[in-house]
């Protein structure tokens, strides 16, 4: 239960999302009496996003979408494209100024790694955030290159990103 101020309950009622709600729409959320724990809801939640990224069930996400991208970039002579796939990797999402938020919110995912297998001594996570750091350093340098529209050095990028990922997601599955 938690307690909020009226005003926030009727702009809470005010959205207007088709498809989800309408105005005054209640959502009441209710979680079992006996929560999984912690590190139960971050190992499942890890396998099954791993599981994910290294076997999708469409071919466009995950790893092998990253390999199949770092082929076609190298055909892209649409400015408009690469600006797209920059703007897909800066948080907020658009064309950034500087690059240090183009990071795919890897940067985020490495942290929240790095604590949790520092807490549960899980030297897989800490492992793979390391990782997913260097990922997003990538991505930095995949913008700038997207930006330069240099396709030779995205391709080569795009490759080393999906690499990392793959071996920091095989980590994560393989936690028992």
């Amino acid at each position: 239960m938690q307690k909020i101020s009226h005003e926030e309950f009727e702009r809470s009622l005010d959205g207007n999302v088709p498809g989800m709600s309408k105005r005054n729409t209640i959502r009441l959320f209710a979680l079992p009496d006996n929560m999984p724990s912690e590190f139960e809801v971050a190992k499942k939640g890890f396998s099954s996003k791993a599981q994910r990224f290294l076997k999708p069930p469409v071919r466009l996400f995950g790893v092998p979408a990253m390999r199949r991208l770092a082929d076609e970039i190298l055909s892209w002579n649409d400015k408009r494209c690469f600006e797209h796939m920059v703007i897909y990797a800066a948080t907020p999402p658009s064309l950034p100024r500087t690059f240090e938020n183009s990071h795919g919110m890897r940067f985020w995912q490495a942290s929240v790694l790095e604590a949790l297998g520092v807490k549960y001594r899980i030297s897989k996570w800490s492992e793979s955030s390391r990782l997913f750091k260097q990922s997003g350093e990538r991505i930095i340098d995949l913008c700038e290159a997207a930006l330069r529209q240099n396709r030779q050095e995205a391709s080569k990028l795009i490759d080393q990103i999906a690499n990392l990922e793959e071996k920091a997601y095989e980590m994560l599955r393989d936690v028992s």
